[in-house]
């Protein structure tokens, strides 16, 4: 049940950040951008933790189920992963769009 309390909180956290932005007078390009990758995250964290509450919640029924929702806690924790990697060199390299750009495709490129 723990998976499914940080799944909500971090449902909350997206849409509060989601919020502020909108409501928010000042926002700018980089901001959104910024915001767009931040969201993606929590996103990606999201589902990460509901798919591993299936499985757990899941794992005690018949073979196939719990089979199936094991790869579904496995593509999972692959999505954060990858969502992170890409987060990081996205915000990371903020301030150099060019190499930000080819990091980016290259990273896109050899996963």
């Amino acid at each position: 049940w723990t998976h499914l309390v940080g799944f909500i909180y971090f449902v909350y956290l997206g849409i509060a950040m989601a919020v502020s932005f909108v409501t928010g007078n000042n926002a700018n390009a980089d901001q959104a951008c910024s915001l767009f990758w931040v969201l993606l995250l929590v996103a990606a964290s999201s589902y990460c933790l509901m798919s591993s509450f299936f499985y757990h919640l899941c794992s005690c029924m018949g073979n196939d189920t719990r089979e199936c929702t094991y790869r579904l806690d496995l593509a999972g924790i692959v999505v954060l992963i990858a969502v992170s990697y890409f987060t990081g060199i996205a915000l990371g390299y903020r301030c150099f769009p060019e190499l930000q750009f080819f990091y980016l495709v290259y990273s896109a490129c050899i996963t």
